[in-house]
């Protein structure tokens, strides 16, 4: 071969060699370009689902903030009134306690009659026998029975704003004295007697008073025996301590 001629193959062979090397690199790069376009949206997205959490959290931390104020909003006014309510109830405990105590005092002088001062419920109950107060099967009052009422009326003179129901109690014997009337209607005029008696003798208001008879449906002890059926021949007077002012600030509370 002529010399000319080998050298044009020889410079051929290398151009198309370098040719065939630049496009493997350049296909190569673009791949790798591709691959990185790909990563980035793929990071993009990330950003974009992370700035969108990010954004929800702080929706919710806005919420959960304001939440936080209103409980301790809440918390603050409960925490006021049952401030308002213990002060109320320990002034009206130290109330009835007073007149617990005046009561047990005043009633002492009848315990040689059975005469007992009881606190139940929120009221006090002064239990009187009715060999204190009648003779049997008669709603008359007997001179013990109205001087033990003077103590009565002492204690509701002590505490004016209290106010007295009065219930007769009876035995199971069955009791007849003509007509319809029974242990129902004994229990029930004995406790109006008494009431008439504060009213008129002892100057009491009357709207303080109320009267009931249970007859002998509220026993305190067994019929069965005779010591039982003494028991439950009784008249209750029942001091009930002005609750009003407690009674507004509880009501109050359930309007807040």
């Amino acid at each position: 071969m002529k010399p000319k001629f080998i050298l044009f193959m020889l410079v051929s062979g290398t151009v198309f060699f370098a040719s065939c090397v630049s496009s493997k690199k350049f296909k190569a790069s673009q791949a790798e370009v591709a691959q990185l376009h790909s990563r980035v949206d793929s990071l993009n997205k990330v950003v974009t689902d992370c700035n969108g959490t990010v954004d929800q959290l702080k929706a919710q931390n806005a919420t959960a903030m304001k939440e936080a104020a209103d409980c301790k909003a809440a918390k603050d006014a409960i925490t006021a009134r049952k401030a308002e309510i213990d002060k109320a109830l320990a002034e009206q405990g130290t109330s009835f306690e007073d007149m617990r105590k005046r009561a047990e005092d005043a009633v002492s002088k009848l315990d040689s009659a059975g005469a007992t001062v009881t606190a139940k419920n929120g009221m006090l109950f002064v239990s009187m026998p009715a060999k204190l107060s009648y003779k049997k099967g008669s709603s008359n009052l007997s001179k013990s029975g109205k001087e033990a009422l003077e103590v009565i009326a002492q204690i509701m003179n002590d505490n004016p704003d209290a106010k007295v129901i009065v219930v007769g109690n009876s035995d199971s014997l069955s009791y007849k004295k003509g007509g319809d009337y029974d242990n129902w209607s004994l229990s029930t005029d004995r406790a109006n007697t008494i009431v008439r008696t504060l009213r008129d003798h002892y100057k009491i208001d009357p709207t303080r008073i109320t009267s009931a008879g249970r007859s002998k449906y509220d026993p305190i002890a067994d019929n069965a025996s005779k010591e039982g059926r003494t028991q439950n021949r009784r008249t209750d007077v029942v001091l009930v301590p002005d609750w009003t002012k407690l009674w507004e600030i509880i009501q109050t509370a359930g309007k807040n």
